[in-house]
């Protein structure tokens, strides 16, 4: 009930009067001090870390944080045959392609800024290798709680690469990712995962082509046993609501942030049935920490709608471009806020599972 989450990134460093290893860790590395297996293991320090305070925050199904993603676009192609190149430039920068995916009308200018070669489709995309089931598997031996795997979705990795030989059939490249990131997908349940978020934030920006979206997500989801659910950021769902109740994905997580309209889809009692709904209401861009009481109410009114077992808590994004100290008070008081929603809900139950009114 009312289960508190993230979506994928969470801030990479912490601030500097605390740790510095991963940061001092990736200047050696650039500069040839220390080799790729000692690079690894601050990465995986680091992680562990984040998933420490994400934990220590009240998270109750974290991801690994993205700490090892220098990007959403090039960490997911590096795993998939057929793509040739990637981001110029220092491998170690903090390149926000994050920024860039959620704000689409701004990517010029971040492109200018930062020198991007995208990976280029020279041949048929298959499935190479392990994307994130290595870093599933590092970090679920370690959590005492259920981790959650994610990968940013074909429909939007399509559209963030150069199609190559592909040329303008922007709908097989889609369908082809989808074939190889179910195979990732197939391994990542049989290494243990329960539960995988699947990032597409360029779908609500191409809404005319959410036919392409349904076909590629019956492709992507094909026997895959874990509980999937599908990423939307920056705006909202009004228009392709019935492609994503009729998708195979077993959860929605909406922008409530960037997307208030999406409330008038949520209030349809009943419409999205057993599917699980995640609410971004914490602002995955402001510094400002929300009120564990507003987050609270908003949860129990939504539970008029839905079955408050299915409603799950959530930033409005990733959290990469906040201060770590941010990001922690902020899933703290979205914790806090869920805490008193169970709390109220429990005092109001009546017999027979039903919700005493307060009117």
């Amino acid at each position: 009930m009312f289960t508190p989450t993230l979506n994928g990134s969470f801030p990479r460093f912490p601030e500097p009067a605390r740790s510095k290893l991963l940061s001092e860790a990736l200047e050696k590395h650039r500069d040839g001090i220390i080799i790729d297996t000692t690079l690894h293991r601050a990465f995986d320090r680091a992680s562990v870390e984040a998933v420490v305070e994400m934990i220590a925050a009240g998270i109750e199904i974290p991801s690994d944080g993205q700490i090892r993603w220098q990007d959403e676009i090039a960490y997911m192609c590096a795993g998939l045959d057929g793509f040739r190149g990637g981001f110029e430039g220092d491998p170690d920068a903090e390149y926000d392609v994050y920024w860039r995916l959620y704000n689409p009308q701004r990517r010029a200018q971040s492109d200018s800024e930062h020198q991007v070669a995208y990976p280029e489709a020279v041949r048929k995309i298959t499935w190479h290798k392990s994307v994130v089931v290595d870093d599933f598997c590092f970090m679920a031996v370690r959590s005492p709680v259920e981790v959650r795997a994610v990968i940013t979705g074909p429909f939007s990795l399509a559209r963030s690469v150069k199609p190559g030989i592909y040329g303008e059939d922007i709908r097989q490249l889609t369908l082809d990712i989808a074939s190889a990131l179910n195979e990732e997908l197939k391994i990542l349940c049989k290494a243990g995962a329960k539960y995988v978020l699947v990032e597409e934030p360029l779908l609500l920006y191409n809404k005319d082509q959410a036919g392409i979206f349904a076909e590629a997500s019956k492709v992507l989801c094909a026997d895959v046993e874990a509980s999937v659910m599908v990423g939307t950021h920056g705006s909202d769902v009004l228009g392709i609501e019935d492609v994503l109740l009729e998708s195979p994905f077993d959860g929605i997580s909406f922008d409530m942030l960037n997307g208030a309209d999406n409330i008038s889809v949520l209030e349809k009692k009943g419409f999205w049935g057993d599917k699980i709904i995640q609410i971004g209401l914490i602002d995955s861009e402001s510094e400002v920490i929300e009120t564990p009481m507003a987050i609270a109410l908003y949860l129990i009114d939504l539970s008029n709608y839905h079955n408050a077992g299915n409603i799950w808590v959530a930033p409005s994004g990733g959290m990469r471009n906040l201060s770590r100290t941010t990001a922690f008070n902020k899933l703290k008081a979205m914790s806090e806020g869920a805490d008193w929603a169970r709390r109220e809900l429990a005092r109001r139950e009546v017999p027979g599972g039903k919700i005493r009114s307060e009117e």
